[in-house]
């Protein structure tokens, strides 16, 4: 018979499972100590993982809790790189969320011939979740830039990218919406960070 074939997802699940049981055993026999924190790592890697698997799927709702809980796992036990990835990842549903916004306004405006339509108020909101996301994730990863210089460029390419698309959805929606001078003055502000972000990175 042919050996079974390798299933990424059901795999995941039972180190998900081993992990969780492994820990609960440790809490109930040991005083937990330094034995116990690989174990907490290696279930917010399992986490994480399982996130970015359901995010290529285009499950986002169950790519979010999944990330979130990777978060709380890995802030437990204080490890701040692997917090900031996994806020890297959360950034990446939130901006998934916005593109799914924008692509729906792009088709109406072409079926109609009529001008693109305002971001929504759920866009804008996806938009600053995902500059938020990001922006946490830099402050993280900031301080290891000589260590991590590429992870480091890369999330602060991703940090100015993204407060300037937050920065433009809030501009056009001031010069057609309402609140226009509060919202005026949020774009103004997301694209002199993004302007700002580019300066540091020499661009």
């Amino acid at each position: 018979a042919d050996p079974p074939k390798w299933q990424p997802a059901s795999n995941l699940s039972d180190a998900l499972a081993c992990y969780w049981w492994s820990l609960r055993l440790a809490a109930r026999w040991s005083a937990g100590g330094p034995a116990v924190a690989p174990l907490v790592r290696r279930l917010g890697g399992v986490l994480n993982e399982r996130g970015r698997r359901a995010l290529a799927e285009s499950d986002l709702e169950t790519a979010e809790a999944l990330f979130k809980d990777s978060f709380s796992v890995f802030a437990n036990v204080a490890d701040e790189h692997n917090a900031s990835l996994v806020l890297v990842n959360h950034a990446a549903v939130c901006r998934a969320r916005a593109r799914t916004h924008s692509t729906r306004r792009a088709l109406v405006a072409a079926s109609t011939r009529a001008a693109l339509p305002v971001p929504s108020a759920d866009e804008v909101h996806q938009l600053t979740a995902a500059s938020s996301q990001q922006r946490r994730a830099v402050e993280a990863i900031r301080p290891h830039r000589r260590e991590q210089a590429h992870l480091c460029e890369q999330s602060l390419r991703q940090l100015a990218a993204d407060e300037a698309q937050l920065g433009e959805a809030l501009g056009a929606v001031s010069l057609r919406g309402s609140g226009a001078a509060t919202t005026g003055k949020q774009a103004l502000e997301a694209l002199a960070r993004a302007q700002s972000l580019n300066e540091e990175l020499g661009e």
